[in-house]
């Protein structure tokens, strides 16, 4: 690299094309949202005064043609010095794919991965030949100083990276001290979705017509539910003003929707009431509308009120199960009677809720699940979604997992070192059958999206463009 310019950087969100061909009976590609990359346009945005950057997405369906194709166009255009790729566990495959194509076409080029996958799994992702650096934890701060040092020694010795560095034969691997988290979120730039190659392939699948792009108010989770990949990690946040800045910018740019993305935005009361305090006082109420994932424990009325005069439309519940004794066995800090109350005082004020359930938990037997699926239909929710409990890495249910012997190991520790092209997550049967559980998904998401108050209801609202995917799914 000529080191009179700066360096040029490439950030690239890995493509789902074969974890879509996996999972298409289950959600039908056109109905998979597509979300703005927001973790690389953050990172993209703290060094973009460094390095020349883009930063290149995906649409839901590209086939696996397509995506090398488009790849190899923008190295030859853009001719990056360094290629950053996100790893999420399930696009792993598609993700090391990327990057064999960068290899391919500029073996200088240094490729980054990134991501949560890297935290459980760092050195049997940094011993892939085609992988040169690793960034653990957040990647802002760590990232400017790799580019800061980038070209010399001294970017083998990043606080937060894991390096491989040629030396003879056998490479070097460098494991270096993990970096303290940001504490100041309110210092971080907003990130600027213009960085975007393509900025078409976004969109609000229940209000078409919106321009919709997300938001992150704050970082971690107190909670330690034990099927999540979050747990324990310290929560963090930003200031309402702050917050409000960025809704206010976002405005600006064109945007009239804003999905909140927190793990649990709602952890601190006093601070959403503040951002709807705050959006009001700006009007923000009359130029957009907003959504947020949130715990039903921490919603009380005042905040409900404030809510929806500020233009928050839509809420994610995690009610998760319609048994106490199923929530208790999984950390859950919620009782189904929070979760009533939530949707109760939600519905009072006209805002609409998404319920998620899981289904097939440790110990969780078929009656519990009926009586989950009989709680749901008497709760006034307007959507749900109702996964398969599958472990995944990093969550305590992983553990007991991996220590059983009819699960069969760290499956995705092998699947680190060599993914397959179809992959599935294993199913932990504790005590229904995953064939049982699976039919009892289908079953719960037919007795919910095909009643007939469902359809009505829908109809008079005229929201049709949630009916294809009831009867696309479901039928």
């Amino acid at each position: 690299m000529d080191m009179e310019r700066k360096p040029r950087v490439l950030l690239i969100n890995s493509p789902t094309t074969n974890q879509m061909k996996v999972y298409a009976n289950i959600i039908p590609v056109e109905f998979v949202k597509k979300h703005h990359p927001i973790g690389l346009l953050y990172v993209g945005t703290y060094v973009k005064n460094m390095a020349e950057v883009k930063v290149m997405d995906f649409e839901a369906d590209v086939s696996e043609k397509k995506y090398i194709y488009m790849v190899k166009e923008v190295l030859r255009d853009f001719r990056p010095d360094i290629v950053g790729i996100n790893a999420f566990s399930l696009t792993l495959y598609d993700a090391y794919e990327v990057a064999k194509i960068v290899k391919g076409e500029n073996t200088n080029v240094s490729v980054v991965f990134g991501g949560i996958h890297t935290s459980y799994y760092p050195y049997e992702m940094i011993n892939q030949e085609f992988i040169d650096f690793i960034v653990q934890g957040e990647g802002e701060e760590t990232f400017a100083d790799f580019i800061s040092k980038f070209g010399t020694d001294e970017m083998y010795y990043i606080p937060g990276m894991i390096s491989k560095k040629k030396n003879g034969k056998y490479p070097d691997i460098i494991t270096n001290p993990k970096r303290k988290e940001i504490e100041n979120l309110d210092s971080i730039p907003f990130p600027d979705r213009q960085l975007l190659i393509d900025r078409s392939i976004y969109r609000n699948l229940l209000i078409p017509k919106a321009k919709e792009t997300i938001m992150i108010s704050s970082r971690g989770c107190p909670y330690s539910c034990a099927y999540c990949q979050v747990s324990g990690k310290r929560y963090r946040f930003r200031s309402p003003e702050n917050v409000v800045d960025e809704m206010e910018f976002l405005v600006e740019q064109g945007y009239n929707y804003v999905d909140f993305f927190d793990d649990t935005m709602n952890i601190r009361k006093d601070r959403v009431k503040n951002i709807c305090r705050e959006v009001i006082k700006r009007g923000l109420h009359k130029k957009m509308n907003w959504k947020f994932r949130g715990v039903a424990n921490l919603i009380d009325e005042e905040m409900v009120g404030l809510m929806k005069e500020s233009g928050c439309d839509m809420v994610y519940i995690g009610i998760e199960s319609g048994s106490d004794r199923v929530l208790k066995s999984v950390n859950r800090v919620v009782t189904t009677e929070n979760c009533l109350n939530a949707v109760r005082l939600l519905k009072k004020y006209g805002i609409k809720i998404m319920g998620y359930f899981i289904i097939g938990l440790p110990g969780e037997t078929e009656q519990e699940i009926f009586q989950t699926v009989n709680f749901a239909l008497n709760l006034p929710l307007d959507y749900i979604q109702v996964n398969v409990l599958v472990p995944v890495p990093g969550s305590s249910i992983y553990l007991s997992a991996i220590n059983d012997p009819n699960f069969g190991g760290d499956y995705f520790r092998d699947y680190t070192v060599k993914p397959e092209k179809n992959f599935r997550q294993r199913f932990f049967e504790t005590s229904v059958s995953e064939k049982r559980v699976k039919e009892l998904q289908k079953y719960f998401y037919k007795k919910f999206y095909l009643r007939p108050s469902f359809i009505v209801k829908n109809t008079m609202r005229q929201n049709f463009h949630s009916l294809p995917y009831a009867f696309k799914v479901f039928t």
